[in-house]
């Protein structure tokens, strides 16, 4: 099914361009930072001058009107303002569907309202675990039902990480009738939510495609999609502001594997999906980059993002990699337009911590990523860098290139870089805004014609996998 504009066109100079609802010179490639929670979203409003004016902005679809109209932000009313002139991607985080995460997927499903929070614990603290999951919307009841056992533990105890760092059987959620009842009360809070938003494209939830996943789980993933689709569709219909959605694979690394067929049938799928519905692109957001390049799979994964990419071009549709980072940037010499990075570096959310090590105080730090190296070094290495570079990193405008705080006389970790959060707000989460400036490097060799690009910046740095 085709649209009478297309999302996918060129430039003046030849270079491919996308666009999100009316803004339709998004270069490709671009980045989108992607906002988790409330200090995400202090970084992005206290450094927009680091990105391009149509940089697409990535939020937790579900939750993020609650998210950005909190008291904390009301200070910022121009920035806010200025942000919401940004193109929206309003994505789903398929990993709460995956893996087991019940504090997580708790204030995810009840849009961090503190009352529905507060009624959820009392109800698990009385032992009436059933009556906890029932505060839950329909759909998300399943998926916490079968991690009953993390359940069952204090609220405030952590996860056991045997329990959050495997898959399970949360697959089982999506075959639950719960899922099937409960999923337009979910998809329709996502596309109204969008609908309010001058320029926003949708990214559904799907379950993840692993390289033994059987026809069931495929015949999910595709029917999520089409779901969305059809929902967008409908409120089209009612709103002047029209939301699309991006035809969304998660998709395992093992599927790259020679004893699999899975990425075959994935590419049928998507081919399916663009030839018969309405989608903006595809979302392709891929699980293990580094175990790609652990099981010698690279070329693998770059020939299945370079037929991916060839499917939405045919179609005049772009590809986004979410949660890609360095990997995504390489990869759009592949035909990946667009890739977004969690603040944290990380590919997905992950379980609550119960706090860091006594001995590590320097890991709620977070890590700082290095422009022109394409690492991330942590606070100790960081402080050596500062040292040998006086006192900075490279200066990119719009971003810190010094921490606020760095007092090199100081011997504990707090008296030299100040408190964990403001370390993180004010230096090290902006400075993974440096996907920008990249990009804008890389966008510049395209237009002197250079080829692959991304792969000549990387092959410069010190990435362990890509240099």
């Amino acid at each position: 099914m085709s649209v009478a504009k297309p999302f996918l066109t060129h430039d003046s100079d030849g270079l491919e361009q996308y666009r999100i609802s009316t803004v339709d010179d998004i270069k490709a490639p671009a980045f989108s930072p992607e906002i988790k929670g409330a200090e995400d979203l202090h970084v992005v409003l206290q450094n927009l001058g680091a990105l391009d004016d149509n940089t697409p902005i990535t939020v937790p679809g579900y939750t993020w009107e609650s998210l950005w109209t909190k008291n904390e932000f009301s200070r910022y009313d121009i920035e806010i303002r200025n942000l919401h002139d940004h193109p929206f991607v309003y994505y789903e985080p398929p990993e709460l569907f995956r893996y087991k995460m019940p504090g997580v997927l708790k204030t995810y499903a009840l849009r961090r309202s503190r009352g529905k929070v507060r009624k959820f614990n009392k109800k698990l603290r009385s032992g009436d675990v059933d009556g906890a999951i029932e505060v839950l919307p329909e759909f998300f009841q399943p998926f916490m039902e079968l991690q009953r056992e993390s359940l069952l533990g204090s609220e405030d105890e952590a996860v056991p990480p045997r329990l959050e760092d495997t898959d399970g059987k949360l697959v089982d959620g999506w075959r639950d009738s719960r899922a099937d009842n409960g999923y337009e009360d979910y998809f329709r809070q996502i596309v109204e939510d969008a609908s309010s938003t001058r320029n926003a494209h949708v990214v559904p939830p799907v379950p993840a495609v692993l390289g033994s996943s059987d026809r069931y789980v495929l015949q999910r993933m595709h029917g999520s999609n089409v779901a969305m689709s059809a929902m967008c569709d409908a409120a089209n219909k009612g709103f002047g502001n029209p939301v699309y959605p991006y035809y969304h694979v998660y998709v395992d690394y093992g599927v790259l594997k020679s004893n699999s067929r899975n990425d075959g049938k994935i590419i049928d799928k998507i081919e399916k999906g663009l030839d018969n519905h309405r989608f903006a692109g595809v979302a392709l957001t891929f699980s293990g980059y580094e175990k790609v390049w652990d099981n010698q799979l690279g070329i693998r994964l770059s020939k299945f993002v370079q037929d991916v990419s060839d499917i939405a071009r045919a179609r005049n549709t772009p590809l986004i990699l979410p949660r890609s980072g360095w990997y995504g940037l390489h990869l759009s010499d592949k035909g990946a337009h667009g890739f977004s990075s969690l603040f944290n570096g990380k590919e997905r959310y992950t379980r609550r911590s119960g706090g860091m090590p006594k001995d590590s105080p320097g890991l709620k730090y977070g890590k700082t990523p290095l422009y022109g190296e394409a690492v991330e070094i942590d606070l100790h290495d960081l402080d050596t860098y500062l040292r040998n570079n006086q006192g900075q990193v490279t200066k990119i405008s719009g971003l810190p290139s010094q921490p606020h705080k760095h007092n090199t006389a100081a011997s504990g970790v707090k008296d030299r870089f100040g408190k964990a959060r403001d370390f993180r707000i004010k230096f090290s989460k902006p400075r993974r805004l440096i996907h920008a400036e990249e990009c804008r490097e890389v966008r510049e060799s395209l237009r002197g014609g250079q080829r692959d690009p991304a792969r000549r910046y990387l092959e410069r740095s010190e990435h362990p996998d890509l240099s």
